[in-house]
């Protein structure tokens, strides 16, 4: 018997058609799926960056709010409820320098859903003669 070989290139161009739409359909399914997981990473950085901020200015407040006569027990420094960015500041410890005194402070900052939360850690100095916040320094913040 003779083998029958196909010599007719009829349908050809259906079967390339169709797998060139197979790979069409799954570059557009990649680019798909990449768009939206770039799409959350900026939200999850836009909301990090948002507590970060909102920790930054409960160590601006903490610097204008501290006096002298504060202790390592002072009640914890909040922000407005109304403003959508929340903070909060604790004064954990407090350490005198005969005319100065160095409060080490942590502020906590969340983002308007409370979604992400944001710690700092920073060192503010007042002096006895002045009264007023000499100089602050971010110890670290994560």
């Amino acid at each position: 018997m003779k083998e029958k070989i196909i010599t007719s290139d009829k349908g050809v161009a259906l079967v390339l058609g169709m797998m060139l739409l197979v790979i069409l359909s799954l570059m557009g399914a990649a680019a798909i799926m990449t768009t939206s997981t770039e799409t959350k990473i900026a939200a999850n950085t836009r909301k990090a960056n948002q507590a970060f901020y909102s920790a930054d200015a409960g160590i601006e407040s903490a610097r204008t709010m501290i006096s002298w006569t504060d202790s390592q027990t002072s009640p914890p420094i909040t922000n407005d409820t109304g403003d959508p960015f929340t903070y909060q500041v604790n004064i954990l410890g407090r350490i005198d320098q005969g005319e100065v005194r160095v409060f080490n402070v942590e502020s906590r900052g969340w983002d308007p859903f409370n979604r992400s939360q944001r710690v700092i850690r920073a060192d503010i100095e007042i002096s006895k003669t002045r009264g007023a916040v000499d100089e602050g320094g971010y110890l670290g913040g994560y």
